[in-house]
């Protein structure tokens, strides 16, 4: 899968990007190798059926990272709102 960063603040290359359950992984495509990674959290609450990882901001970040030679990780936590903290409620349920 293909990240667009579309309407992000800079005018990246478009990065490779794989979803692996609740992370994606944004690279260079053609490279290979281990390298150092970002990790990309966004904040909350937010609506139950937004999926955070696929705006352009945080795929725009994820290729950044790419750009920069680095691995952009982005993910979904599920923290929405006040019934669902689970920090809160204790992470290992």
């Amino acid at each position: 899968m293909d990240a667009t960063p579309g309407d992000f603040f800079a005018d990246v290359p478009v990065a490779g990007r794989r979803r692996l359950g609740l992370l994606d992984v944004h690279t260079t495509p053609g490279t290979r190798g281990r390298r150092p990674a970002v990790v990309f959290i966004h904040g909350c609450p937010i609506p139950a059926d937004h999926v955070p990882r696929d705006s352009a901001v945080f795929t725009g970040y994820g290729a950044l990272a790419a750009a920069a030679g680095l691995v952009g990780i982005t993910f979904d936590h599920p923290l929405h709102g006040p019934p669902n903290h689970w920090v809160r409620d204790g992470v290992n349920r």
